[in-house]
């Protein structure tokens, strides 16, 4: 039986796509690391929205602002003013302030930091909200909510449901990606695949049709990921959860196109998603658990939880080598414990907590539970 051969246009694709992506990409990182130097260290005076509610750490005051339709991190170190009172203040309000881009993290990767000087105050006013600031306003309201139902860590609790760290504290981040956990804490397939669980298992209780139960997905996911600032390993995962409820028959055999076409359509759209370290474990990692698809079928789910484990574990060692400058061998032990423990127990738990947490009354079983 002979071996089928390329044709001249199939070997020219082959050649052709490689040279293309690279000159895009590379356009693309010669023009972010352009307009990342000629915003460092130097004075704006803009005005900013004030997105998020702001948090105090150490008499400074950060948060989220919206500079010219982007998102940045910001602090603010008030003198002689009560920190408390202005955080409230700043809250949904658009203000002109002066300061500086700074970079934290010297990765021309990461995103910079606006350092605010100055406040003018008399200029801050309220802005129209748009579905971006009603669900700002959300996050805070279970902010608030989860410290009087005595949660004793609720930074976390916003860290699982929105992959949002910045109010945890920087030591324990590190020894979270020390054990090889980190990837839990960014928005992946295993969040969306726990909530399509809930809302199936809730609609199934009141016999809704599965036509019902997919519009409310189709409604539900998009509005997620806008919960989660749009992160890029959201984008992946809610993607491809919406294009599997609209073709689930399609997507069970050409499961590697969609994922690979998928790719392509997001990077066109925004080509510096490639240097998202997020969207790279999200892809590689996928990736890999669908190429080897075939170990895992006819096996027990035991086995299935130990060989996915493995692949992802394997299969993201190349990027946790380039980010963290080392790998973390422990993961596949630790994985292994804390992939089903976050995915069946943990992150169910957050859910349900959320969900309770927006009735007058308190339940405190759930709050010693959680704790």
């Amino acid at each position: 039986m002979m071996r089928k051969r390329f044709s001249y246009f199939q070997y020219f694709i082959i050649i052709i796509i490689p040279l293309i992506s690279f000159m895009v990409f590379q356009k693309d990182l010669d023009s972010t690391i352009k307009n990342r130097y000629s915003m460092i260290n130097k004075n704006f005076q803009v005005e900013a929205k004030f997105m998020s509610h702001p948090f105090l750490e150490h008499h400074r005051i950060k948060g989220e602002i919206m500079i010219n339709k982007t998102f940045y991190k910001y602090i603010y170190h008030p003198e002689n003013v009560e920190t408390k009172a202005i955080s409230n203040f700043l809250w949904q309000k658009s203000c002109n302030v002066n300061g500086q881009f700074k970079a934290v993290n010297p990765n021309f990767k990461s995103n910079l930091t606006f350092f605010i000087q100055n406040i003018e105050f008399s200029s801050c006013k309220s802005y129209s909200s748009t579905l971006i600031d009603l669900l700002h306003r959300h996050k805070a309201f279970i902010y608030k909510k989860l410290r009087q139902w005595d949660i004793n860590s609720p930074e976390k609790a916003i860290a699982f449901i929105t992959g949002n760290t910045a109010q945890m504290e920087k030591d324990e981040i590190e020894k979270i990606k020390d054990i090889g956990i980190y990837h839990l804490l960014a928005i992946s397939g295993t969040h969306i695949a726990i909530i399509i669980g809930i809302v199936f298992y809730m609609c199934n209780l009141f016999k809704c049709p599965l036509l019902f139960i997919k519009m409310i997905l189709l409604f539900l996911l998009p509005v997620y990921c806008f919960y989660t600032n749009m992160s890029p390993s959201a984008i992946r995962a809610v993607s491809m959860s919406l294009i599997i409820l609209i073709f689930p028959k399609y997507i069970m055999k050409n499961a590697m196109d969609v994922l690979g076409g998928l790719f392509i359509v997001l990077t066109l759209i925004n080509p510096s998603l490639i240097y998202h370290i997020g969207f790279q474990f999200s892809f590689l990692i996928t990736f890999f658990i669908l190429f080897s698809s075939p170990l895992l079928t006819n096996v027990s789910p035991f086995k299935s939880l130990i060989y996915i484990t493995l692949i992802a574990q394997l299969g993201s060692f190349i990027i946790s080598a380039i980010h963290f400058h080392q790998i973390q061998w422990i993961g596949l032990i630790s994985n292994l414990f804390f992939v089903p423990f976050y995915s069946f127990i943990l992150f169910p738990l957050v859910i349900i907590l959320t969900c309770f947490i927006h009735f007058p009354f308190k339940i405190t079983m759930l709050s010693i539970l959680f704790n």
